[in-house]
């Protein structure tokens, strides 16, 4: 009995002494919580936000002019495929940018919203493009995608896809049309590819995750819903796009939605510190 008791005293003063702080003599402990563990004070993050939509490229081309600060309008070598309403992208290794196009004079390229960031000729990859995916994918796959300057890391938040059209949905439709054929996919591609879904109807989104939010219709107005998933919540993890490794975020049109008036594709996260 004696030799029990003893064993129990030195398990008791082994468990306690390995919960006890070992402090260096003149050293300052440090406190701890009442789990005797060292408090953490989490903070949200405050960096260098991106929120910009898939397009599929109609002009790839230079800068003739470095841009000014805040500026809206650019100079470039060849404006022949852009057109007023499609997004014009700027791309250095640093730094992206998206605007709509405005109204194009010769090869001054104008839009909104103004430069925040200043892009030289040199470094500079300017792209027009088309963000509106209500496109033909029967015949030939129609490609949709958002770049990543090749210095940075991305974190990928959240991305939401959004209809609008004359006509109400349900959940085997996709938008207002009959399910797809071939399906939509989107992911990220680096040479290989990441597929994050296959989707053929509206129902499809809210099985992968999404959170779908139907929009009333106004008497004079169109039909509309936004389909949103955030990685963190569906997933538990979120997803990242390296510069470094030419990474892009890519959506395919593998079906006919030309009969959809609008639908939009957003990528959103932010740069991530190294």
């Amino acid at each position: 009995m004696k030799k029990i008791l003893i064993l129990i005293i030195i398990s008791s003063l082994f468990f306690l002494s390995s919960c006890t702080q070992t402090v260096v003599p003149g050293a300052t402990a440090i406190p701890l919580d009442e789990n005797n563990a060292v408090p953490v004070n989490i903070q949200d993050y405050n960096g260098k936000l991106f929120s910009y939509f898939l397009t599929q490229e109609l002009q790839s081309t230079t800068l003739t002019e470095d841009t000014v600060f805040m500026g809206f309008n650019v100079t470039v070598e060849n404006a022949t495929n852009c057109v007023v309403g499609d997004a014009l992208d700027l791309v250095d290794q640093n730094n992206n940018f998206q605007g709509i196009i405005t109204s194009i004079d010769d090869n001054i390229i104008s839009f909104v919203p103004s430069l925040v960031n200043n892009f030289e000729v040199e470094s500079t990859e300017v792209k027009c493009g088309e963000w509106n995916m209500a496109v033909d994918g029967s015949s030939i796959k129609q490609t949709f995608t958002f770049d990543v300057p090749s210095n940075v890391t991305l974190d990928l938040e959240s991305i939401a896809v959004q209809f609008k059209d004359n006509s109400d949905w349900d959940i085997n439709t996709f938008g207002s049309r009959t399910s797809l054929e071939n399906g939509f996919t989107a992911g990220i591609q680096d040479g290989q590819y990441t597929r994050f879904f296959l989707i053929y109807n509206n129902g499809g989104f809210s099985l992968r995750g999404f959170n779908i939010e139907d929009i009333e219709k106004a008497p004079s107005g169109l039909y509309g819903f936004t389909a949103n998933l955030e990685f963190e919540k569906s997933y538990g993890a979120i997803p990242a796009l390296y510069g470094e490794d030419d990474d892009k975020f890519v959506a395919n049109i593998n079906d006919d939605l030309t009969s959809q008036t609008e639908i939009a594709f957003i990528v959103r996260g932010h740069y991530k510190d190294d």
